[in-house]
């Protein structure tokens, strides 16, 4: 999952385990697989790794964006896509004006869309340090719920992985559940109609 943002980089100093230059002058993110390794042990097995289908993950992504929030945090609307049949991972890409999410194939997850949304919340350059895992939080309080953004920051602490001062407004809760339990609780409303 590749970090890009459009907002401006942090005034603050820079974090420990942030990016290094490596070799041929590309960044490297020391907190990277840390911080995958974090989000699998907190997520991996249990229903927000369940697949959404395009349909799902669309329908949290627009609930998301639509909200004041999201334009207060993050700036415009990024575009949801579908990464490329043959992509092995979900990247948010920033391109001039154009900010796309892509998920890979089988990652129509609540919990992936939610890492991907926290690139662009994070300032640029954040990769996976502590700013980036302060706006990961927020972004799974809102789509994941209080108890999954809880899950999140256990996961996190257990890692050693701290969080930053946020930079941008404090997220809307949407309840123990968030855009995911509404979301979930539409689709078993919806099986129990006839057709």
């Amino acid at each position: 999952m590749a970090p890009a943002t459009q907002r401006p980089a942090a005034s603050a100093p820079a974090e420990a385990g942030g990016p290094t230059a490596g070799a041929e002058g590309r960044t490297r993110d020391g907190d990277r697989r840390r911080v995958y390794d974090a989000e699998d042990a907190a997520f991996l097995e249990t229903s927000y790794a369940e697949r959404l289908g395009e349909r799902g993950c669309r329908w949290l992504f627009d609930h998301l964006v639509a909200l004041p929030w999201w334009a207060a945090s993050a700036g415009s609307a990024p575009v949801l896509r579908a990464a490329r049949a043959d992509s092995a991972r979900s990247t948010t890409v920033v391109a001039g004006d154009r900010t796309e999410v892509r998920i890979g194939p089988g990652m129509d997850q609540a919990h992936v869309l939610s890492h991907e949304l926290a690139h662009l919340v994070a300032p640029a350059g954040a990769g996976h340090r502590g700013l980036f895992r302060t706006a990961h939080l927020d972004v799974a309080t809102v789509v994941l719920g209080l108890h999954g953004a809880a899950r999140l920051m256990d996961f996190y602490r257990r890692a050693a992985l701290p969080v930053a001062a946020r930079t941008w407004p404090p997220p809307p809760e949407r309840g123990p559940g968030g855009l995911l339990a509404i979301w979930q609780a539409r689709q078993a409303v919806e099986a129990l109609r006839p057709h």
